[in-house]
């Protein structure tokens, strides 16, 4: 009796997810409808080597709604003979966006409206954290976003019981792979940077949790691929030094790290240990020498995050997303999963390498 109440159980989720997927197909169609179609009919262009940006259509320096829609770029002969290592090709329209530019997007605290701060205060009230993560503060750019996550969210777990116990197995998952050693003499960090470390690492993990439950029903597949793309190598640690006689600093070493584990940004703890460049030469030094050979610790944990993922979030129902957002909010929150999938999962391991070097007298 209890097998055949399952079975009808899931019958009935598929017939809604289907009706979700006819709706949202109906939207879709009509978005596309609404739009402009710009065609770029190009006879020939012909290409010596491309050193930095060439965008084929119009870049922009910010979004303009009457260049939205769709981009036909025809072109009879295209030759590029060369494109050095740091070039780029783009076709269509694009939007050039700076540092400073994607920090706007993100809608902190202090100037969140009334609604959003409310979000805001339960967002940490159920993950038991100090602080709103990167990735919220970022949906509400799109305030309709944010909320229809959070409702779900809500609707999904209202106890943080499910978000200490995968902190709890990435802890456990880290603490059973054999991580860089550093040398006794290598300094320890202060008191406020190892707080800082592991409430980042909370943060992270929880937040994680929820991303991963998204990309889940949202980009089934993803995880899947993007697993193969997490691994490094020892040449993105590469520092260029144009004068070798002063020396590596410390923002150099830091650099190279960032570029190695192909981040736009490293966690907050790196950014507090300018006082100790011997640790920052050290951590660099660990990803050169231990984290990129082929077998190495970093891979071990992307591959046993994975089977995590895989695992934690399956017993939760899929509320589907489709019939409370437009296809643009549907691309954005995409969007946002890809980069804080990458980046939370990366700052977890990169915290992680500094807890040995904690100070646990202070």
């Amino acid at each position: 009796m209890h097998h055949r109440k399952y079975e009808q159980l899931n019958v009935n989720n598929l017939y809604q997810h289907i009706q979700d997927l006819h709706y949202y197909i109906h939207q879709l169609l009509h978005y596309v409808s609404e739009t402009n179609i710009y065609e770029y009919h190009i006879q020939k262009i012909n290409i010596e080597k491309v050193k930095g940006t060439l965008q084929l259509g119009q870049l922009l320096e910010e979004a303009k709604n009457d260049l939205r829609g769709t981009h036909r770029l025809i072109i009879k002969d295209l030759q590029i003979n060369e494109i050095e290592e740091h070039g780029t090709v783009g076709i269509g329209v694009t939007e050039k966006e700076n540092n400073q530019q994607k920090q706007l997007k993100k809608v902190s605290p202090q100037e969140a409206s009334k609604e959003t701060k409310n979000i805001y205060e339960e967002i940490q009230t159920l993950l038991a954290i100090d602080q709103v993560p990167h990735f919220f503060q970022a949906l509400a750019s799109k305030q309709n976003v944010l909320k229809t996550v959070w409702t779900i969210t809500k609707k999904t777990w209202n106890s943080n019981e499910a978000f200490n116990d995968f902190y709890t197995d990435i802890l456990r998952l880290l603490n059973d792979i054999p991580m860089p050693t550093f040398d006794p003499s290598v300094s320890k960090l202060d008191h406020h940077i190892c707080i800082t470390v592991a409430n980042h690492i909370e943060l992270c993990a929880k937040t994680l949790f929820i991303i991963i439950y998204l990309i889940h029903f949202l980009l089934p597949h993803f995880l899947n691929a993007q697993q193969k793309k997490q691994h490094i190598s020892p040449k993105h640690f590469t520092i260029h030094v144009h004068h070798p006689q002063k020396g590596v600093t410390s923002d150099q070493y830091l650099t190279a790290i960032k570029n190695g584990v192909q981040l736009d940004e490293l966690p907050p703890s790196y950014n507090q240990m300018n006082e100790f460049p011997d640790v920052i030469t050290a951590l660099h030094d660990a990803f050169v020498n231990e984290l990129t050979p082929q077998t190495n610790p970093y891979n071990e944990y992307v591959k046993h995050m994975h089977k995590l993922f895989t695992s934690e979030t399956a017993d939760y129902a899929n509320e589907s997303l489709f019939v409370k957002l437009n296809p643009d909010e549907v691309g954005f929150l995409c969007a946002r999963l890809i980069d804080d999938f990458t980046t939370y999962q990366k700052h977890i391991f990169l915290d992680y390498l500094l807890l040995p070097l904690c100070n646990k007298d202070a």
